[in-house]
C-alpha cells in the first residue's frame, strides 16, 4: 500500500510481526556511550522482528549535533554493510535551541523534540511528493518532549495524516 515505510527506535507496536519496512530510524541514547534506542550494543543488533529487519534499505542514525558516539556508528556500520546508512542531528544535548524548523515554518519549541517528530521532519524534507501517514504516534510522554507543541506541527501540515492508535499508551 505504500512506497516508503520506516519504523523509529525498537518499534514498539512491531516487535512481534514482520513489517516491510525500507527505513530504520534510531535514536542516540545521551552522549555518554550507552549506544542507541532500538540497538542492542553488546549483541550489535537492532531489537526489532528479523524479518522486519532483512526489508530495511536505510537506517538513519538521530545523533546530538557535535556529540556523536563514532564507537557506535562505526559497529553499526560494520555489520550492516549491505544498508545505507546516514547520520543526522537531532539537535543541541541538552536541548539549547528555542526554535524548530517542521515543514518549512518556524515553531517555538522547549524540549528536545521526540524520534517520532524528527522521523517525520526527515520525511518529508527528503519526500517531498509523498503524503506522510503516521501510525503508532499517540503523543502520550511528555516528560522528555514537548508532545503538545508536536502534535500542532503535525496539524499543521498538509502533507501529514495522523492515524489513532490502538491504545492511548507509550507502547502503543
Amino acid at each position: 500500500k505504500y512506497d516508503i515505510i520506516a519504523i523509529i527506535n525498537n518499534n514498539r507496536n512491531g516487535k512481534n510481526k514482520s513489517i516491510k519496512a525500507t527505513h530504520h530510524f534510531l535514536r542516540q541514547d545521551g552522549i555518554d556511550n550507552r549506544g542507541f534506542h532500538g540497538w542492542d550494543k553488546n549483541e550489535n543488533k537492532f531489537l526489532i522482528n528479523l524479518e522486519t529487519n532483512k526489508t530495511i534499505k536505510n537506517i538513519i542514525l538521530l545523533c546530538p549535533e557535535g556529540k556523536e558516539c563514532i564507537e557506535n556508528i562505526n559497529s553499526i556500520k560494520g555489520k550492516y554493510i549491505n544498508k545505507n546508512i546516514n547520520v543526522i542531528s537531532s539537535g543541541s544535548e541538552p536541548w539549547k535551541e528555542s526554535i524548530f524548523i517542521f515543514n518549512k515554518k518556524k515553531y517555538k519549541h522547549s524540549n528536545s523534540p521526540s524520534s517520532g517528530i524528527l522521523t517525520i521532519k526527515y520525511m518529508l524534507e527528503n519526500f517531498p511528493l509523498h503524503t506522510i501517514h503516521i501510525y503508532g504516534m499517540n503523543s502520550i510522554r511528555t516528560e522528555y518532549h514537548d508532545m503538545k507543541k508536536e502534535k500542532e506541527y503535525i496539524g499543521e501540515c498538509d502533507r501529514c495524516i495522523m492515524h489513532k492508535t490502538w491504545k492511548n499508551t507509550h507502547e502503543s
